[in-house]
């Protein structure tokens, strides 16, 4: 099978954090302080949402957006010290409305060419390594940074399996999905385990229970040190979260529109009071509502 013979690779740095769990998705949210940094109105026109980010990230200083010498610069978490012989590919507000942050890449890499960050309508796409060399039936899978700084080389894999069906990676808390493989038949009672890249290569997917009275069930994760630990059933209740959990995003990103900041000539500025309606007149002695930004 074309899937074993892939080659795994995984380089643990600790220089920035990245997207997601390598195997079995976390897809619960993370107990993370999230504060919402509200959207901006662009002089030429073009909208930026409002987003949640984490509230601090050890290393690394939260940097509002700007302009310099014309151009926008997106909102970041810029890295407290630099890397020698490193680029920095910035972060972003993922299409969830959860912000990305950025990481350390090398300038070049011996068989693989950089492809930069690209924004159209199906959002914005993170900048990958893509390899020189093609292969027949096989498809690229883009390379990703774990929550906790470990990369995950990208991989090639078959384009095509008999009885399963590929599940696209996708954004989620800020976290890189990855794709996988899924049975076309589910199964009552259980749950499907996704396959990842581990030390040993390819680690098939499997069934497990999708619940086990007294039990509860701990995702799979990267640790510091590219060290993985493998999922498993973690006996008595499942902690208490910390942190508050956030409104949704569509909720907020309505409800805070008009707190989003206007710029014109590369500063911000008051919001300008909209026109009044054709044949009304404000009401005597009640002054119109002034603009406003954060």
């Amino acid at each position: 099978m074309l899937a074993r013979a892939l080659r795994y690779a995984c380089i643990a740095l600790l220089v920035g954090p990245g997207a997601a769990l390598a195997a079995s998705p976390d897809y619960e949210e993370p107990d993370e302080d999230w504060v919402w940094e509200d959207g901006n109105d662009l002089q030429d026109g073009t909208t930026e949402d409002g987003f949640y980010r984490p509230r601090a990230r050890p290393g690394y200083e939260w940097v509002e957006g700007r302009y310099e010498n014309g151009a926008w610069v997106p909102n970041d978490y810029r890295p407290a010290t630099a890397a020698p012989g490193m680029i920095w590919e910035p972060g972003f507000r993922g299409p969830d409305g959860y912000f990305v942050t950025g990481f350390w890449r090398p300038a070049e890499r011996p068989g693989y060419v950089w492809v930069p960050a690209t924004r159209g309508p199906g959002g914005y796409r993170q900048g990958y390594w893509r390899p020189v060399d093609v292969r027949d039936n096989a498809v690229w899978e883009d390379g990703y940074w774990t929550p906790t700084g470990v990369w995950i080389d990208g991989i090639w894999r078959e384009r095509a399996r008999p009885g399963f069906v590929w599940v696209p990676g996708h954004w989620s808390w800020g976290r890189w999905m990855p794709g996988h493989w899924r049975p076309l038949r589910g199964r009552s009672g259980q749950a499907w385990l996704a396959g990842y890249w581990g030390p040993g290569g390819w680690v098939e997917g499997y069934w497990r229970p999708s619940a086990r009275r007294g039990y509860w069930w701990r995702p799979g994760r990267w640790e510091p040190g590219g060290v993985w630990i493998a999922g498993d059933w973690i006996g008595g209740r499942r902690p208490v979260r910390i942190h508050s959990r956030p409104r949704p995003v569509r909720q907020m990103v309505i409800e805070r529109r008009p707190h989003r900041s206007y710029w014109q000539d590369g500063r911000r500025q008051d919001r300008p009071r909209p026109a009044p309606r054709p044949g009304r007149q404000p009401r005597p002695g009640r002054p119109p509502r002034p603009g406003g930004h954060r």
